[in-house]
């Protein structure tokens, strides 16, 4: 049944299907691997022997790398829309959720700072070697614990980690707004709320935080346009807003990057639109498929959080023995990105489940109705409603 002020609207027809979305979880392993080549490649001291020998569009693609994250931003706000598409949250259910969601990003999180801290303690001394993120004193440690570094003014433990913490601050807004919107009674008030709610915060992120502002980039408002992308794809999919409303925001997207250049929303309007084609078509929980994508999907939050430091460990293991051989070079680098996927495969099987197991065990504690279909929990936390 179609409601009347909104014409286009028809919540309870939905058009994304249920299930994984394979898709995203592809693109989502793609990402953390296209991260992982790029701090690899960038920050560690055998670049220059590699660049002596590697084709100049290999450079440039491993100079992009880095490219995932918008993409991850997006797929972030697409998920989580999903998993709360059927929750109405009380104060008690926030609660839970928050909770949920803090295990569900924190114990990899943990571990990864963990053992950057066990790492630069040997380096430092057991091997009298030089520091991987020197220096390394007690609150730095525990600002970052705490998912607070750069609010309070430190530098990250390890690549990356800011990213958990945007992610983290995201979730919380985003289930704050959707709880006060979903107290509406009628569909299409609550269809109203979620624009009047989320595009003035989105517009402030495009136009105000992003371009003129980026001494705010420790809060989720500098890069809210992104994720809020993500959700309006998902919503006009399933018809909660009216699809126009999607697309008036690419289009103020596309405009925002006249207004102040910045290649990361580029390449959100790009995804954003892809994923939102992808659905439109019917394909989100098929196309991409392949075991080894999904295998990556599956180990993506362990590898974007566990690849710098042992790529770092093994480089620098192999610069110290080669003394920048290019040749070499080039093989050492393969080596640590070969670690990097054992030692994510390794986080996902002993650290990450765990703490899957954990969220959904406290999800059952809540004692109102969830949806009765989960996304991929076993992927990128943005998911755990």
């Amino acid at each position: 049944m179609r409601n009347s002020a909104f014409p286009n609207l028809a919540v309870s027809a939905p058009s994304v299907g249920s299930g994984r979305f394979v898709f995203l979880d592809a693109l989502r392993g793609l990402g953390a691997l296209g991260v992982a080549c790029y701090h690899i490649h960038r920050y560690h001291p055998l670049r220059e022997p590699v660049d002596s020998l590697l084709p100049q569009f290999l450079q440039t693609a491993l100079l992009y790398g880095w490219i995932g994250v918008p993409v991850f931003f997006l797929i972030a706000g697409f998920v989580t829309a999903h998993s709360l598409r059927n929750t109405s949250l009380s104060l008690v259910g926030f609660g839970n959720y928050a909770l949920r969601r803090v295990v569900r990003l924190g114990f990899p999180y943990w571990a990864t700072i963990l053992f950057v801290v066990a790492l630069d303690a040997l380096l430092r001394y057991g091997l009298h070697a030089a520091s991987l993120v020197s220096p390394l004193r007690g609150p730095r440690v525990w600002v970052n614990l705490l998912f607070l570094q750069d609010i309070l003014g430190y530098r990250n433990v390890s690549a990356g980690t800011w990213f958990v913490c945007i992610d983290l601050q995201f979730g919380l807004l985003f289930a704050l707004l959707w709880a006060i919107a979903q107290r509406a009674a009628r569909d299409w008030v609550r269809s109203l709320l979620l624009m009047l709610l989320f595009l003035p915060l989105g517009l402030l992120s495009l136009y105000w935080f992003v371009t003129l502002r980026t001494q705010y980039d420790m809060w989720v408002l500098y890069f809210f346009c992104m994720p809020l992308f993500g959700a309006l794809a998902y919503w006009a999919l399933e018809r909660r807003i009216p699809r126009i409303v999607f697309w008036a925001f690419a289009v103020i997207m596309a405009a925002s990057v006249g207004y102040g250049w910045r290649l990361e929303i580029v390449i959100a309007l790009i995804a954003g639109l892809v994923i939102y084609g992808v659905g439109r078509a019917g394909h989100l929980t098929d196309w991409l498929a392949g075991r080894r994508l999904q295998y990556l999907g599956r180990i993506s939050y362990s590898l974007f959080l566990i690849h710098y430091p042992v790529g770092w460990l093994v480089v620098s293991l192999g610069h110290w023995l080669t003394d920048g051989n290019p040749s070499l070079a080039i093989g050492w680098l393969l080596i640590a990105m070969a670690a990097s996927l054992l030692a994510a495969d390794l986080m996902y099987r002993f650290v990450e489940l765990p703490s899957v197991r954990l969220a959904t065990w406290l999800k059952t504690r809540h004692p109102r109705p969830q949806p009765s279909v989960d996304p991929a929990l076993t992927s990128f936390p943005s998911e755990i409603s």
